[in-house]
């Protein structure tokens, strides 16, 4: 920004918004994995994520626990009405914040999101679903 605009009062910050990751806790088992599936607020890239969830789910052993969190500019109602498949029993739902489930989660499954950058700020290991249509722009 200063070399477009000299006179431009900037300061580096922190970003606070992400401040709780330098006291997280470990609360991840072994034993029982949770794959933490953190939808995004559009529902046309939700509905690939949870289908590719319900056929990893398929996959995988059945100690593994799929958690679903839906975009807090979203609601569980509409994602019901848009993604039926939301209700599959391969997942429990939560409206837990986020800092807690990341401390259990083993594994996050999400498209590009805030929620990425704060796993693989703590070493959760990250699967980012992309999209079909082309590159998938979040600044």
């Amino acid at each position: 920004m200063l070399e477009v605009c000299s006179k431009l009062n900037v300061k580096v910050a922190s970003a606070f918004r992400f401040s709780h990751l330098f006291s997280m806790q470990d609360h991840r088992s072994e034993d029982n994995p949770i794959i933490l599936v953190a939808l995004p607020n559009m529902i046309d890239e939700a509905n690939p994520i949870v289908n590719a969830a319900i056929n990893l789910a398929s996959a995988l052993h059945s100690n593994v626990t799929f958690i679903l969190k839906h975009h807090p500019g979203c609601t569980k109602e509409i994602l019901q009405k848009h993604i039926p498949e939301i209700t599959n029993s391969v997942f429990k739902y939560t409206d837990e914040m986020m800092p807690a489930l990341l401390s259990k989660a083993s594994v996050v499954i999400s498209s590009a999101s805030s929620v990425c950058i704060e796993s693989v700020a703590v070493g959760i290991p990250t699967a980012i679903h992309g999209s079909r249509y082309g590159i998938t722009l979040n600044p």
